[in-house]
């Protein structure tokens, strides 16, 4: 079983920083359509030339993720509390160099 945050998601052996395709097995990296994998031309290329993987059904890539979770990070209330941190930092670099 693979966790959305290892390092080779679809365990094909390249990681997922260099890997065409990271959620299909693609050990070969063989490129076709837009210099992308051939197992990705399988599905529909997205806007950014990738498979999408709402579209393919493939869960997995969709409801994974890495990095740290916050509470309420995903929510649309958190923005204001970020802008406003990112204020006060802004603020106090000013005061520091005068």
């Amino acid at each position: 079983m693979t966790r959305a945050c290892d390092d080779d998601l679809d365990g094909d052996g390249v990681f997922n920083a260099v890997d065409n395709c990271p959620t299909v097995v693609n050990p070969d990296q063989k490129a076709g359509l837009g210099d992308k994998g051939e197992a990705c031309s399988s599905g529909d290329l997205g806007e950014l030339g990738f498979v999408d993987p709402a579209a393919t059904g493939d869960d997995d890539a969709v409801s994974g993720g890495c990095g740290c979770a916050l509470p309420g990070a995903g929510s649309d209330r958190s923005w204001p509390a970020l802008l406003a941190a990112a204020a006060v930092g802004a603020i106090g670099l000013r005061r520091r160099r005068r």
